[in-house]
């Protein structure tokens, strides 16, 4: 506890918990959503990079919100759902036509799978805040994540999850 003060959510005397994660498609708003409001809700810093081949969520923040945001990608969020349709009427749902297969936008939700890449401790925090950007290429990405964090981006890219995880 702070001399004269009170403990707050964001105060922490363990080093931040950070943990990189791949995301095969993140095309669904849904999943987008829940990402980023759980992080601030959680107090956590770092970001989620979009690029069109895969995304990757570099969060960090205490143990008890880390643990909570690790649940939630690992095992809460259905990876091959997509988002329902926004209206709650039944008459709306019976007019709209059903998605097809080769409609590009979901297409690829199938196989899709969130792996986390690796979970230790640092010594300081890299970012203030939690933010998701779109990054077109690989270049700005790493401008992103700056030169400490820049080697995490080719980590995730070639990332192979290993036997065990496939089948499990």
């Amino acid at each position: 506890m702070v001399s004269g003060g009170t403990f707050t959510s964001r105060q922490s005397f363990n080093p931040p918990d950070p943990t990189p994660y791949r995301i095969s498609n993140l095309s669904d708003p849904s999943h987008r959503f829940k990402i980023t409001k759980n992080a601030q809700q959680d107090d956590l810093t770092g970001l989620c990079l979009i690029h069109p081949n895969f995304a990757l969520v570099y969060a960090e923040g205490g143990t008890k919100g880390m643990k909570h945001y690790t649940r939630l990608l690992e095992h809460r969020i259905d990876w091959t759902q997509s988002a329902a349709p926004g209206s709650d009427e039944e008459d709306d749902k019976a007019e709209r036509p059903a998605p097809e297969a080769g409609d590009g936008k979901n297409a690829g939700l199938a196989g899709n799978r969130c792996d986390l890449i690796w979970k230790g401790a640092i010594s300081e925090q890299a970012f203030r805040n939690f933010k998701t950007k779109n990054v077109p290429t690989d270049n700005s990405a790493k401008e992103w994540l700056g030169t400490k964090l820049g080697p995490w981006w080719d980590t995730a890219k070639n990332w192979k999850p290993t036997d065990e995880e496939l089948y499990a």
